[in-house]
């Protein structure tokens, strides 16, 4: 069954830890930290590590964890994460950072508009699922390089990071007659707009 508890200082996971619908695990602030080399699994929206069901490890800094949202038609929640995988799917509105590690989707990453993720540090992007951005943004000094091709809807921001596109198609797949915005100086390998009628 469902149990909550609050973390002062660090909760470590080496395994693997799938905690129950309803579970609630708070952070005590700045120092409260999620680190080992285990997975955490997210099966539904109603899991959450953090101060509320829709606020995942809030109050709590993951450090070298995997974080897997494994359920259907989940939210990936405002956090700083390390690793991100997706091997459910996640469609609900929902902005995050991967701060130096791994984005890796095995099933469906899909969210509503407004969504944005944010990479900092060295990331990648990778895995054989459906990979469908909102709004992606390559932070400052960053660095981002895919190892498959994925479709951006909505906006491109580079705000001084460097984008490795190595082989891979960056698919612009916004509505029809819809407008795009893109910041910043980005490099593509292949740039491919998939509807007509689109502004820049």
């Amino acid at each position: 069954s469902a149990r909550s508890f609050s973390v002062t200082t660090t909760l470590t996971v080496n395994g693997s830890f799938n905690p129950t619908a309803g579970t609630v695990i708070t952070g005590g602030g700045a120092s409260s930290t999620v680190t080992g080399t285990g997975t955490i699994y997210v099966s539904t929206n109603s899991v959450a590590i953090g101060t509320q069901y829709t606020n995942f490890l809030g109050g709590i800094t993951t450090s070298t964890n995997t974080i897997e949202y494994s359920g259907t038609n989940q939210i990936l929640t405002n956090q700083v994460y390390k690793n991100i995988t997706i091997s459910g799917s996640v469609t609900g509105a929902g902005s995050a950072t991967v701060s130096g590690g791994a984005f890796t989707v095995s099933g469906t990453y899909n969210p509503t508009t407004g969504s944005n993720l944010i990479f900092s540090g060295t990331s990648t992007i990778g895995g054989a699922g459906t990979i469908s951005f909102r709004s992606i943004t390559v932070g400052s000094g960053a660095g981002l390089t895919p190892s498959v091709s994925f479709s951006v809807q909505e906006n491109w921001t580079n705000g001084g990071g460097t984008f490795t596109a190595g082989a891979y198609t960056v698919y612009f797949s916004g509505a029809d007659s819809t407008t795009q915005i893109f910041t910043g100086n980005t490099t593509f390998n292949n740039f491919t707009a998939t509807t007509s009628a689109k502004s820049a």
